[in-house]
């Protein structure tokens, strides 16, 4: 259900192309100026994850890296599209 999902939002408000990359797997998007992406990990609050379940970090001025520890099922919506990036079931 949507409600026991972990949901980020991001936008790129700089003048420059923002990346993010959420490994494992390995994906990247391109953020223009004024764009945006929501980052959802499904059923977050009724799995067993714990709390330490991603690092994130800046990895240059214009990128933003997310790594998530445990195997959930990971989505985001981008660009008008809603992907499914992992899951375990994969």
């Amino acid at each position: 259900m949507y409600y026991d999902d972990l949901v980020m939002n991001f936008k790129n408000e700089g003048q420059e192309t923002l990346y993010i990359i959420i490994d494992p797997p390995v994906w990247e998007f391109d953020l223009a100026p004024g764009e945006a992406l929501q980052f959802r990990i499904v059923d977050y609050h009724r799995s067993a994850a714990g709390n330490n379940i991603m690092d994130i970090r800046y990895s240059s001025p214009d990128c933003i890296n997310i790594d998530i520890l445990y195997p959930l099922e990971l989505r985001v919506f981008y660009r008008g599209e809603d992907i499914k990036i992992w899951s375990a079931s994969r």
